[in-house]
């Protein structure tokens, strides 16, 4: 989650940080959206599903569209589901794109 990459899809490293602050209340909030396999070859053997969950996220004076990605591995021994990303966008913005790189 603080990947420079991973907050490079947020509107700010600002509005990043307060996501990843807040995580355990804004996951508690979050309703699931849809589940896919893992994109890689290598995930086939290890992850069960990537679910993508949703919660808005009040942010100086706005409503910024939180998506949060769980990775549920297949194996119980890897620890369990984990959090694996998160993005702090504007409502309407490209579901995991980033329309932001390059605005800072």
């Amino acid at each position: 989650m603080l990947h420079a990459t991973a907050m490079e899809y947020s509107v700010s490293r600002e509005a990043h940080y307060e996501a990843i602050a807040n995580i355990d209340k804004l996951f508690r909030l979050a309703t699931k959206g849809h589940s896919r396999p893992g994109a890689k070859e290598e995930d086939a053997m290890n992850i069960a599903a990537i679910h993508h969950f949703d919660v808005p996220m009040p942010f100086n004076r706005e409503i910024l569209h939180v998506e949060i990605l769980v990775k549920e591995f297949t194996r119980p021994e890897t620890g369990g589901n984990r959090i694996y990303t998160l993005q702090a966008k504007k409502w309407g913005a490209n579901r995991l794109g980033n329309p932001y790189r390059g605005k800072k």
